[in-house]
């Protein structure tokens, strides 16, 4: 018989094994050495049988009784908070009487200056590299440029010349 199958398939062969065996054995049988009565081979396998469907229901127990308890416990956190909020403004965190609740005061942990400076430069350093900026830096900027400057020794543009029509007349130019 394989070890290594499911309990339920370990069960369900078992029982098949339970049938044959009324079924088909009526005298006593050798197995390994050791003379069995097909009875005490039924026995065997239906204790078997037995023995894993209480294990079944002891494990459906146990999972209903852990669903109870994370129920009660989840419903006791809330009322727990609040009466260590209660103790501890009626008597303050200090107190024995905060104590004898089971209750210990909250830890406040101290800031080095030392890594208070490292996480002034680190915040600055993060800042500049996601060029990140407030509302006041935003401010400073605006969509305006600086006016263009011109060199006067070299000119932008040349002048239009006058066009002439096929009579020799002279059109105006418009100039902007």
């Amino acid at each position: 018989m394989n070890s290594y199958k499911n309990k339920a398939t370990r069960q369900n062969s078992n029982r098949k094994i339970v049938g044959a065996i009324k079924k088909h054995l009526s005298g006593s049988v050798t197995l390994a050495g050791v003379k069995y009565t097909p009875a005490k081979l039924a026995t065997m396998f239906q204790d078997g049988i037995g023995v894993a469907d209480a294990t079944d229901s002891a494990k459906k127990a146990w999972l209903v009784s852990v669903a109870k308890e994370r129920a009660t416990t989840l419903g006791l956190s809330s009322v727990q908070t609040s009466l260590r909020n209660h103790v501890s403004a009626l008597f303050g965190e200090t107190s024995p009487e905060f104590s004898d609740f089971g209750f210990a005061p909250r830890a406040v942990t101290k800031v080095s200056v030392a890594k208070k400076a490292a996480a002034v430069t680190k915040r600055e350093d993060t800042r500049v590299a996601r060029h990140t900026m407030g509302k006041r830096q935003k401010a400073d900027i605006t969509g305006e440029t600086a006016p263009a400057v011109v060199d006067p020794t070299t000119s932008a543009a040349p002048e239009p010349t006058p066009a002439t029509t096929s009579q020799g007349a002279v059109t105006p130019v418009k100039t902007s």
